[in-house]
C-alpha cells in the first residue's frame, strides 16, 4: 500500500516584488485532527497544516493567506502598500524562517508575525484575528502561557472588529464562538457567557458547528461554577 503523500508545490508569482517561487502545500487528504480541546483548538495526528496555511515569498517575504496573496496589495494605497515594503525590509533583518516542509512552531510563528504587518496594513479584522489566534495556540503548544495570552487577547481585539464589519454574516457563528472562548480563556467569565448566549439564542437549529461547540463549552463552564 502506498502511503499519502503530504506535501506538494505551487507556484506563485509575487506581486510586490515580482519574483517567481514555490510554496509547499499540504495535500487535504494528509490532514488528520486527533482532537479538538473545547475551545476548538485542533490536534493533528502527523503534520500540522496550522504552520503552512499563508504563503510567504522568500525574496520579500510579503505573506498573506492563499486566497488574498495574488490581489490584496493592488487594493492598497501607495502610500500602505510602500509603507508595508520598508516594514517586510525591517523584518528580514530580524526574522529567518523555514519556508520548506520542515518547520518548527518557532518557523511557523515567524510566519505569522509576517502575515501580521500584510493585515495590519490592509486593515482586515477577521484575518488578522485568525493569524492571532493560532499564534497563540503554537504558543500554548510551547507551554509559553504569558505570550498565548498577549496573543488571544489582540485575537480577542481583532474579533471584536470583525464583529462589528461582518455585515454579510458570512463568518458570524465563528465569530461570536471565538469572542465567548477567547474571553473565557482570558478570565473575562461573565462576558464570555454573555456571548455563548447570544451564539446558541441566534443558531439554535441552524446545524452550526459552532453552535454544537458552544452547548459543549456553555456546558462546561457552568458545570465548573465559574459563573
Amino acid at each position: 500500500m502506498m502511503a499519502k503523500k503530504t506535501f506538494w508545490y505551487k507556484e506563485f508569482n509575487c506581486p510586490v516584488c515580482e519574483q517567481e517561487f514555490e510554496a509547499v502545500r499540504v495535500f487535504s487528504n494528509a490532514v488528520s485532527i486527533d482532537k479538538r480541546d473545547l475551545y476548538l483548538r485542533p490536534t493533528y495526528k502527523g503534520v500540522d497544516p496550522d504552520k503552512f496555511y499563508l504563503i510567504t515569498c522568500p525574496y520579500c517575504y510579503y505573506t498573506a493567506f492563499e486566497s488574498d496573496f495574488d490581489n490584496l496589495p493592488g487594493n492598497l494605497s501607495l502610500d500602505k502598500l510602500n509603507s508595508l515594503k520598508k516594514s517586510l525590509e525591517r523584518a528580514m533583518k530580524s526574522l529567518n524562517p523555514e519556508l520548506g516542509e520542515e518547520r518548527t512552531a518557532r518557523d511557523a510563528h515567524e510566519i505569522n508575525v509576517l502575515g501580521v504587518l500584510t493585515y495590519v496594513h490592509a486593515d482586515i479584522p477577521y484575518k488578522l484575528a485568525q493569524i492571532f489566534l493560532r499564534m497563540s495556540w503554537f504558543y500554548i503548544d510551547q507551554g509559553d502561557k504569558e505570550n498565548a495570552a498577549i496573543s488571544m487577547s489582540k485575537a480577542l481585539k481583532q474579533f471584536q472588529r470583525a464583529f462589528e464589519d461582518d455585515k454579510k454574516g458570512l463568518h458570524t457563528d465563528g465569530i461570536i464562538f471565538f469572542l465567548a472562548a477567547l474571553n473565557i480563556q482570558l478570565n473575562h467569565i461573565k462576558e464570555g457567557f454573555r456571548w455563548l448566549e447570544k451564539l446558541l439564542k441566534e443558531y439554535r437549529g441552524t446545524g452550526s458547528h459552532y453552535e454544537k461547540a458552544g452547548k459543549t463549552l456553555w456546558e462546561e463552564v457552568r458545570e465548573s461554577k465559574l459563573m
